[in-house]
C-alpha cells in the first residue's frame, strides 16, 4: 500500500484543528511557520492549504494571510448538532 501523500497529512491535521477551533482569530500561521511546525517543504504546506482553500475551508487573503473560512465553521456546528432540531 502506498504511503499517505505529506500534504494528505497535513492537511488532515490542519482541518482537525480548524474544527476543534485551535484557531480563535481564525488566523492560520504564515506557511514559513507551517513548515517549521510540520517540518516539512514549503511546498507541501501550499500544497495542503490550496486544497483546503478549494474546498471553502480556508481563504487566502493577500498581504494579510491565510484564515479558516467562517461559513465553513457555521456550517460545521449545522451539521454536528443534525437531528436536534425542533
Amino acid at each position: 500500500m502506498a504511503e499517505e501523500a505529506i500534504y494528505v497529512r497535513i492537511m488532515a491535521d490542519l482541518e482537525k484543528r480548524i474544527n476543534d477551533k485551535e484557531f480563535e482569530d481564525l488566523k492560520l500561521p504564515d506557511e514559513r511557520s507551517l513548515a517549521l511546525a510540520y517540518d516539512v517543504s514549503r511546498s507541501s504546506i501550499k500544497r495542503a492549504l490550496t486544497v483546503l482553500a478549494s474546498r471553502g475551508i480556508i481563504f487566502k487573503k493577500r498581504g494579510s494571510g491565510t484564515f479558516v473560512n467562517p461559513s465553513y465553521l457555521k456550517n460545521q456546528s449545522m451539521f454536528q448538532s443534525e437531528g436536534t432540531n425542533l
